[in-house]
């Protein structure tokens, strides 16, 4: 066994071949993982680009957000369950422009997207209150 492969190691032909087999496979396994990686991306987009991608049905609702909370900051109404149904009345509000204008409902991974920028909005604009 030792011999033969002694002999197919000194044939350069089978070598040359060998060596560009081996290379060829490496690269079918890069792009095998890149293939991967871009069809996972694209299943499970992060939570920014959620809401990168939703930037235009979500800004009305974010600005509309932070007008009213800033306006119950200045009456003093401004409390926790203020904040909450402001959060849920735009947020309701997102999920149905979204669903007029894309024509299918958003998905759970774009609505959590929305209502963490909404959150994370309304924390901004009141000072974290």
């Amino acid at each position: 066994m030792n011999e033969l492969l002694a002999k197919m190691a000194e044939n350069p032909t089978l070598v040359a071949m060998l060596s560009t087999a081996l290379v060829a496979l490496i690269g079918l396994i890069i792009a095998a993982m890149d293939c991967a990686r871009s069809w996972l991306k694209a299943k499970f987009p992060t939570v920014a680009e959620s809401v990168e991608s939703n930037w235009t049905y979500l800004k009305p609702h974010v600005l509309a957000a932070i007008n009213t909370a800033r306006a119950a900051s200045a009456n003093g109404t401004l409390t926790g369950a203020v904040v909450s149904n402001i959060i849920a009345a735009e947020l309701s509000g997102f999920v149905s422009d979204y669903a007029l204008l894309e024509r299918k409902d958003a998905s759970a991974t774009e609505v959590a997207a929305a209502r963490e920028e909404l959150v994370a909005a309304l924390a901004h604009a009141t000072g974290g209150k």
